[in-house]
């Protein structure tokens, strides 16, 4: 599985992780240039698109257009092993997803400033500067416990992961 980090509103390219726009993980709606990126860790289909769609672009394209036909409940058809994520810039939103086994993983953090900062690991989301986060003692307890830490919690304070069947909605500012 790959990885991603991001930030919205963003916050520039210098503590982005994984690939470049253009390698693939990011795409645009061909009707609104630079208006809707994808981050996208895994190869989700949706019912009555018959199947997986193949590599690079036919994933791309069968995710926005879920986008366009479903908005925000995308997710309630959605099928196959995937951590997803749509920032749509002209709405102000961003929609993070996780498949319904949670083979996918996604980890979110609220910053300074109203920034929400995602990606597919919560180490990487703890680092990002704009991220208060130190070791959660309770994280600490449930490892030693369990021998995992159960989501939604992380090994961090102030990070927290989606658990599997779950999305996180961003709307101007309100996270739900």
């Amino acid at each position: 599985m790959s990885r991603f980090l991001e930030t919205f509103p963003s916050a520039g390219p210098e503590h982005r992780v994984g690939p470049e726009p253009m390698q693939g993980r990011q795409s645009q709606l061909a009707t609104a240039p630079a208006e809707v990126q994808v981050f996208l860790d895994g190869k989700p289909w949706w019912d009555g698109a018959g199947g997986p769609a193949g590599t690079g672009s036919g994933i791309r394209d069968a995710v926005l257009g879920a986008y366009r036909t479903h908005g925000t409940r995308l997710f309630e058809t959605a099928r196959g092993h995937f951590a997803l994520a749509i920032v749509d810039h002209a709405a102000q939103r961003v929609l993070l997803g996780v498949d319904r086994s949670g083979v996918g993983a996604l980890a979110w953090a609220k910053a300074s400033g109203g920034q929400l900062v995602f990606g597919t690991s919560p180490r990487d989301v703890a680092q990002h500067p704009a991220v208060a986060a130190g070791l959660s003692r309770q994280a600490l307890f449930d490892y030693l416990y369990f021998h995992m830490v159960p989501s939604p919690g992380s090994a961090y304070t102030g990070v927290e992961k989606l658990r599997p069947a779950h999305c996180l909605l961003h709307e101007r500012g309100r996270t739900t």
